[in-house]
């Protein structure tokens, strides 16, 4: 609002001019009868116009700005009483959260709409964040379960922190109680805390850990003296595959070494895990692929067919896809009858080494990766070629598809977003400067990792540059994996890096 009496009403440069009087300038008097005869006024009002003129002019220029300060309120009206709240609250949700702050300093009413959960949860959702729903879930029966008591002040809660019954720790912030003193999510304070989480993010701000396995001195040693390849994650464990032939297990709160699996006859180049199905999956330049269990530790079945290194591994519902250095890519049934071939369909087409191989067990639909410059897109069930995209300047070394989108790495130095249906380049995002290894991506970002030794976060909207992330030697990045949380990857020399990007913040339910 604007202090300047030419952008005000003629009342409000007659109050002025009144102001300007008592300071002592009396050479205003023809302006205000030029005013008054202007206003349209009736006789009363020109009787209260003329009582007010008098008051103010035996006031001091002190109470002169007071008037002046409340015939403002009078002039503006809140738009928040002439609507219903839930299209005040719809009309909020247009303003970003520095703006919503500043209104909450407005008055007591702007405060209390702006602190209705719902506002907080739709802007939550319009971000595209998600909840844990297992979590979440969790919340909920532990309030149906938790125990309040009352006072004479009326109802309070028994303590700040609570268990819920999956063993989460719930803490009283993450809780706000409606007008009949129910407990609701405290969706500003998850809001908050995920903003925060991003802003991290977009500012590079992390802790940074290496993962260490202990010798038998009771030192700390890296892994083994060999490269490690590739890199898989899961809400407690790390699991890694090296050039020594091993799968090696972590604690991912701890960093601890828990264990290794042997098996395999060549360097583990890939593999991915799914505890929920009690499965690990790998891949090695012995051109095998081994499905372990997870609880008992051993191979329960190895896939043969193909002729060279197993570069690529995913397991997605009934099916692992596979793919190699020798051209192709296999889709094999994870469950098979006994002397059933469990190899369905080899995928071929490519002219050169397929480096990466993803599917989207919605669409039904995988895609490949090659030195040969392509993206190839298949149906699973059919084993047909669907698609050819030329995408790179020279050969293709990793892919993430999610059934929208394919974000491609190359040894041209670039990463390129394609949009899969059409196959049509969407964004081209350069900084590299050298061969891009690995890259994972979401609905916000893109991160990739590459043998100049960097690891860069990208905006997957607008292709801006966040962060870039090196450890001390700017090893060779073979393998990342990441979430909205942290990036774990692992180098050529031996190493596993975690940058946490969540320290400090809430993040139980996301």
């Amino acid at each position: 609002m604007s202090d300047d009496p030419k952008t005000n009403s003629n009342k409000h440069q007659f109050l002025n001019e009144l102001a300007d009087k008592a300071s002592g300038q009396n050479n205003l008097s023809n302006k205000k009868n030029n005013l008054l005869r202007n206003a349209s006024l009736s006789p009363s009002e020109s009787n209260k116009i003329d009582t007010i003129k008098h008051t103010l002019s035996e006031l001091p220029r002190e109470g002169i700005l007071f008037v002046y300060r409340y015939i403002e309120t009078l002039l503006f009206k809140d738009f928040t009483d002439f609507f219903p709240e839930e299209i005040v609250l719809r009309i909020f949700t247009c303003l970003d959260q520095n703006d919503l702050c500043k209104c909450k300093t407005l008055s007591k009413r702007w405060k209390r709409l702006l602190e209705d959960p719902s506002l907080w949860k739709t802007l939550y959702q319009q971000k595209g964040w998600h909840l844990n729903p297992e979590v979440s879930q969790e919340f909920q029966e532990c309030m149906r379960m938790k125990t309040y008591s009352f006072s004479e002040e009326g109802f309070i809660r028994i303590d700040q922190h609570f268990l819920g019954p999956n063993g989460t720790i719930f803490h009283d912030q993450q809780c706000v109680y409606d007008s009949q003193n129910r407990p609701l999510l405290n969706w500003a304070h998850i809001y908050k805390e995920r903003a925060r989480l991003e802003s991290n993010w977009r500012h590079g701000n992390f802790v940074l850990y290496q993962l260490q396995a202990p010798t038998r001195l009771g030192r700390l040693s890296r892994i083994s003296t060999d490269s490690v390849y590739c890199v898989q994650y899961d809400d407690d464990y790390v699991v890694s595959g090296s050039k020594d032939r091993l799968i090696s297990v972590w604690d991912i709160h701890t960093g601890a070494l828990l264990y290794t699996l042997h098996g395999h006859l060549g360097s583990v180049l890939c593999l991915q895990i799914d505890r929920h199905r009690d499965l690990i999956v790998s891949g090695s330049s012995d051109t095998s692929i081994l499905v372990w269990s997870w609880q008992r530790r051993c191979p329960i079945k190895s896939l043969t067919g193909h002729t060279d290194n197993v570069l690529g591994v995913i397991v997605s519902g009934k099916y692992i896809v596979s793919c190699s250095r020798d051209h192709t890519a296999r889709v094999w049934k994870l469950d098979t009858l006994p002397g059933e071939n469990p190899c369905i369909h080899v995928l071929r087409g490519h002219l050169a080494s397929v480096n990466s191989v993803q599917y989207d067990e919605a669409s039904g639909v995988i895609v490949t990766a090659s030195g040969d410059r392509t993206l190839r897109l298949w149906d699973i069930y059919s084993g047909q070629c669907l698609k050819v995209i030329y995408a790179h300047q020279r050969g293709i070394a990793c892919s993430q598809y999610n059934g929208k989108y394919i974000v491609s790495g190359s040894s041209d130095t670039t990463v390129r977003i394609f949009e899969a249906a059409s196959g049509k380049l969407l964004r081209i995002l350069q900084g590299h400067e050298d061969l891009i290894r690995t890259l994972q991506f979401d609905n916000e970002k893109v991160v990739s990792g590459g043998y100049d030794g960097t690891i860069r976060v990208w905006n997957f909207e607008t292709g801006e540059l966040y962060c870039v992330l090196q450890n001390d030697r700017r090893s060779r990045v073979f393998g990342l994996q990441c979430d909205h949380r942290r990036i774990i990857a692992c180098t050529h020399n031996s190493e596993i890096f975690v940058w946490r990007f969540d320290y400090g913040i809430d993040c139980t339910f996301f």
